[in-house]
């Protein structure tokens, strides 16, 4: 969720994480990447594993994992200000029960979120009001979608 420029995993005693690259990281729609970091002691035994499985990224993988590195920072800020945002907007509607972003003040692990990560990124949770099924029928039937190809502005997908 905050990737490793968020959330330093080592400084809080982790000997392996594992990172999805794909979205964040990545950043663009075009790498289907991920992760493994392991700590100095760590390194050996999951170096062999890696040798011994052939476990690897191609090189146009990487290109693009570094691409995609170059404006990380920038893009995860404007990702938690948006999702800030949003989260704040849905916290103040009546139909919702929760929202689940922890760097949303006063929400579930704010305050493990604030001494441990060093940023968020747009991911989030929402549990709304129970509802009857006649409402959620009304409210999915009401959903468009945007800007998808063969889907003009407006129309039903």
């Amino acid at each position: 969720m905050a990737t490793p420029l968020n959330f330093r995993a080592f400084d809080h005693g982790a000997d392996v994480a594992v990172h999805a690259a794909t979205k964040y990281i990545g950043g663009h729609s075009d790498v289907l990447l991920g992760l493994i970091v392991a700590s100095a002691s760590t390194y050996p035994a999951l170096r062999r594993f890696w040798t011994d499985t052939g476990v690897t990224a191609s090189s146009d993988d990487c290109f693009l994992g570094l691409r995609g590195l170059r404006t990380l920072a920038t893009r995860l800020a404007r990702h938690q200000a948006s999702a800030l945002a949003i989260a704040q907007w849905l916290a103040a509607r009546s139909e919702v029960r929760e929202v689940l972003y922890p760097a949303l003040p006063g929400a579930r692990g704010h305050e493990l979120w604030k001494r441990d990560f060093r940023g968020a990124s747009g991911l989030f949770g929402v549990v709304l009001q129970p509802a009857s099924d006649a409402r959620i029928a009304a409210m999915l039937d009401g959903m468009r979608l945007f800007g998808m190809a063969g889907a003009g502005a407006g129309s039903k997908a």
